[in-house]
């Protein structure tokens, strides 16, 4: 499995700097225990600020309720499986 990460920096003029790490990954599905493992270990190793899950084929609330069983909390802004 493949997650893309990367860290962004930011340096506004005449200001303090700041980053934050950002996960991108299409998942292709999420119901297997172990995308959903790899996805937990891999979110409290990088602690991203934004994360964006692409193709889970979960509604919203199966996506929070596996965010709140992982003790991960994350705003969760989701299109619900269609088709």
């Amino acid at each position: 499995m493949w997650m893309g990460s990367t860290a962004i920096s930011y340096f506004p003029p005449n200001q303090q700097s700041f980053s934050m790490i950002v996960i991108s990954w299409n998942v292709r599905g999420l119901n297997s225990l172990g995308k959903s493992r790899y996805l937990q270990d891999r979110l409290k190793k990088e602690k991203p600020q934004i994360v964006l899950l692409q193709e889970t084929k979960v509604s919203r609330a199966r996506l929070e309720a596996m965010l709140s069983w992982m003790c991960l909390t994350y705003e969760v802004i989701a299109l619900d499986v269609m088709g």
